[in-house]
């Protein structure tokens, strides 16, 4: 299940903090309303609070942590949010 542990919201543009408790990983999601663009993805615990400050430099970098895009588990569908 996920939980959210921050959220800002500024511009048109939201950024969340997950915490998915099942499988023990932080994620970032950004979504941005001018544009409709939904991004999740997952960061390291001990980048989250930078990746939060600072979503768009971890966004598409797998050097900086994330493993993969995870755009359906958070977007609605059959998710527990």
């Amino acid at each position: 299940m996920f939980q959210e542990l921050n959220n800002r919201e500024a511009n048109g543009i939201s950024v969340s903090l997950y915490w998915d408790d099942a499988f023990y990983r932080t994620m970032i999601r950004i979504v941005d309303a001018r544009t409709a663009t939904d991004e999740t993805f997952q960061v390291p615990a001990f980048a989250a609070a930078d990746a939060f400050d600072h979503p768009f430099c971890y966004l598409h970098r797998p050097q900086l942590g994330h493993t993969q895009m995870v755009t359906t588990e958070l977007s609605g569908e059959g998710s527990d949010q």
